[in-house]
């Protein structure tokens, strides 16, 4: 994120994902911040893009269910509007299906940036599109403050490659 970045996550503003990722996070970048009350469809399913369009909107971040949601009312809606601004389009909060993940890049192109964690803390993404080489099938790496592994049943590091849970140790 940039000053001269137009910032905006749909996130509801009371929850810490509102405050942080609408107020905090991109006011403290010097970056301008938009924020919406209403639904993704209303007036129409256009609503959401329409915004995008009319403040230039360089990064919307959002959840993978709310961009589920708009792709299935067709490309029709993303392709009325200017939307040559978005050189990002982030999302968290839940695992990105490659379904979505190859609408978006067929759709904007290689924009998306995808991260996993919790509200109050992203602990793995991508940094900005163009920064940092993507690998299919992977939301980045960890943050610095993040002490991340992949841990078996019995609770053993297990190396890069192997399945298993994410753990996180606190700082």
């Amino acid at each position: 994120i940039k000053p001269e970045d137009v910032y905006w996550c749909s996130a509801d503003i009371g929850w810490v994902t509102g405050h942080s990722y609408i107020v905090y996070g991109p006011l403290s970048a010097g970056a301008t911040s938009v924020m919406y009350e209403g639904a993704p469809d209303t007036p129409d399913f256009g609503r959401w893009w329409g915004l995008v369009e009319k403040y230039k909107a360089s990064i919307l971040y959002t959840s993978p269910t709310a961009i589920r949601a708009l792709i299935r009312q067709g490309d029709q809606w993303p392709e009325k509007y200017d939307l040559s601004s978005l050189r990002s389009l982030s999302v968290g909060a839940a695992p990105a299906p490659q379904a979505l993940k190859e609408w978006i890049v067929s759709t904007f192109g290689d924009i998306l940036s995808e991260g996993y964690g919790t509200t109050e803390n992203g602990m793995i993404t991508y940094l900005p599109p163009g920064m940092q080489k993507k690998k299919p099938g992977s939301c980045g790496v960890p943050h610095a403050h993040a002490a991340v592994r992949i841990r078996d049943a019995e609770e053993r590091d297990l190396p890069a490659g192997e399945e298993g849970e994410i753990w996180v140790k606190t700082p």
